[in-house]
């Protein structure tokens, strides 16, 4: 079973700005509020631009992450492989730890399939296409669960 996940370079492009325009703020809050003398409010906003510089390099930082970049699920028998822009890269069922689905609205054809695999968290955006979301996640779950088996037999 195969799934394209499709990302244009604009979701990469705004994150990325977002993420840059948080860290320049914080850094002139921090830079400000270094040279004229931290107060007691100075202070908790240091805290406040602290939060928005590591959020702003986790957005920069989200922005180069695979999920970021069109990304191939081919879910096979005996194992994940993801094609992504740097390459193929195989997940054993035996690593994956969560598989979860979610359907945000009832009248939207639009699923998320969570997938937590060691230092993998992917999630597959699955548009216009319900049942094929619900297969993948059938034969996701099955694989899963028999990979557990065998572990345990």
């Amino acid at each position: 079973m195969e799934y394209t996940s499709r990302r244009n370079g604009t979701y990469r492009c705004g994150i990325r700005c977002i993420g840059v325009v948080f860290v320049i703020g914080a850094v002139a809050i921090i830079y400000h509020n270094i040279h004229s003398g931290i107060t007691g409010l100075g202070a908790i906003g240091m805290a406040i631009a602290l939060v928005f510089l590591l959020v702003g390099v986790a957005y920069v930082k989200q922005s180069f992450g695979i999920s970021a970049y069109d990304l191939t699920y081919h879910i096979l028998p005996e194992h994940l492989k993801l094609m992504t822009h740097r390459g193929e890269i195989i997940i054993r069922y035996e690593d994956i730890t969560s598989v979860t689905i979610n359907q945000p609205k009832v009248d939207m054809d639009y699923y998320m399939i969570h997938l937590l695999a060691g230092k993998y968290n992917l999630v597959m955006h699955v548009e216009n296409a319900g049942e094929l979301a619900n297969q993948m996640y059938d034969a996701l779950i099955q694989y899963t669960e028999q990979t557990k088996d065998e572990k345990e037999a």
